[in-house]
């Protein structure tokens, strides 16, 4: 039972160390698959931990050093669209739910922000003793970027455009014909002038767009973030890519090769529309960025 409270609504600490039956926690499956060992492992290092209902346990942009799972209450995971600028409530996590493993498997910024909804006690699991307990027990690891790649893919159908018109059995079957694909910081995902080899979807990380200038050095275009479509240009026009993608971090992308983007436009035509709107607007706007004063929006 937690007696410790404060009125700061600063998530607290348990000042003895917590004494955990693991018989029961409530059921968590992001832990179901590891040993009886490593999982106990994990229960008698975590930091038990409550928040007030309004507390923000994750703020997005701000980088990540512990993921946290939740024992019991609801918390809101929300995500600031910069199209519309409003908020988007991407889900309601409750018991034997977590959060914030993106941000300790890919080392990049949180990309959504996760705030309390009722009273809420958690375990909190630092990026130190993850990388402990991985080493000890490397299906950890494994389980850990398995649930990862779930959640990267369930936000991109729940946030993507490309997706949105088609009902979840369909989603399902889009998303299979796409194939993963992690990257390490530095990796060309596309090169300029070379033929389109496929639709590209960014789960997450993130990449620069890069052009050629006069003198023949590379020129930063833009950024692209979680679920930015690229490639299109090429794939719809069957013309050379016109910029290059680097990965700027590391990343995991998803790719439809070009015999299945070719097979899904002719039998999904909602994707077809979604990506030629896409296209033109970035071909658009690849004759303003001719002038060297302007910056934007990547073009593929």
């Amino acid at each position: 039972e937690i007696l410790d409270a404060d009125d700061t609504g600063d998530v607290l600490v348990l000042s003895e160390p917590a004494r955990i039956d693991v018989d029961k926690v409530p059921p968590i499956p992001l832990f179901s698959d590891l040993p009886k060992e490593a999982f106990i492992a994990l229960t008698e290092r975590m930091e038990l931990r409550i928040a007030s209902a309004g507390d923000v346990l994750v703020q997005e942009g701000e980088r990540g050093t512990s993921m946290f799972v939740i024992i019991q209450g609801r918390v809101a995971v929300r995500r600031h669209d910069a199209q519309s600028d409003q908020t988007l409530e991407l889900a309601e996590l409750s018991d034997g739910a977590f959060f914030g493993e993106m941000a300790l498997l890919s080392d990049a910024p949180r990309v959504a922000s996760v705030v309390c909804i009722d009273d809420v006690m958690l375990f909190e699991i630092s990026r130190e003793l993850l990388a402990d307990i991985t080493r000890e027990h490397p299906g950890v690891g494994e389980v850990m970027k398995r649930f990862h790649k779930n959640r990267l893919i369930t936000n991109l159908l729940r946030t993507s455009p490309i997706f949105q018109p088609f009902s979840p059995t369909d989603k399902k079957d889009l998303i299979e014909r796409f194939k993963s694909r992690s990257v390490d910081e530095g990796t060309y995902l596309i090169t300029r002038e070379r033929p389109g080899e496929g639709l590209y979807v960014l789960l997450s990380g993130r990449c620069d767009v890069l052009d050629t200038n006069a003198d023949g050095k590379e020129v930063l275009l833009a950024e692209l973030r979680d679920g930015d479509v690229f490639g299109e240009m090429s794939m719809l026009w069957h013309k050379r890519t016109c910029a290059s993608v680097r990965a700027s971090t590391p990343a995991v992308v998803l790719r439809l090769p070009r015999e299945q983007f070719n097979e899904v436009i002719m039998t999904h035509p909602q994707i077809l529309e979604t990506l030629t709107t896409l296209s033109e607007q970035r071909s658009k706007r690849n004759d303003e960025l001719k002038s060297p004063s302007l910056a934007g929006e990547a073009m593929l």
